[in-house]
């Protein structure tokens, strides 16, 4: 499961990486407020996708690796409602919200499968505690003794 996670991850790594290029190299000739909040909603997202570039050298547990895939999510989200509300007057390149849009996709799917991989191993946590308590041993629950006999 994890390969197979990794495997959605990195397309999503590349163009996170892409993209935060070609925002830097677009020109910032207005510094309004507007574009200050703009640049920082960049910036912000910035910080969580080297975070989920990290993961490629540490592995995360499912759990932060779904926590951390939800906060890029709502970021993206918001770096796109931004970039929708003043892209045009800081000089945004049109091309920078499709992309980020493909990338919102891409980061949905990477942040599912991270979160079922969490749900998993929490239920897989959970049985096995209830086994330990429950079973292992014989009918009335105490723990399994061989016979001291011929073996």
């Amino acid at each position: 499961m994890r390969h197979d996670t990794d495997r959605r991850i990195r397309p999503v790594l590349g163009a996170l990486v892409a993209l935060c290029t070609a925002f830097a190299a677009a020109p910032a000739a207005a510094q309004s407020a507007e574009c200050e909040k703009l640049a920082k909603a960049f910036q912000i997202r910035s910080k969580t996708m080297q975070e989920i570039e990290g993961f490629q050298k540490r592995r995360p547990t499912a759990d932060k690796a779904c926590g951390t895939f939800g906060r890029l999510q709502e970021q993206t989200a918001a770096a796109m409602s931004e970039v929708e509300k003043n892209g045009d007057w800081c000089h945004v390149p049109a091309d920078v919200l499709n992309g980020l849009k493909q990338q919102q996709e891409q980061i949905v799917e990477a942040r599912k499968g991270a979160c079922t991989a969490a749900r998993e191993q929490r239920k897989a946590a959970d049985d096995a505690r209830k086994q330990g308590l429950l079973g292992g041993g014989d009918i009335i629950g105490g723990p399994m003794r061989l016979p001291q006999g011929a073996l």
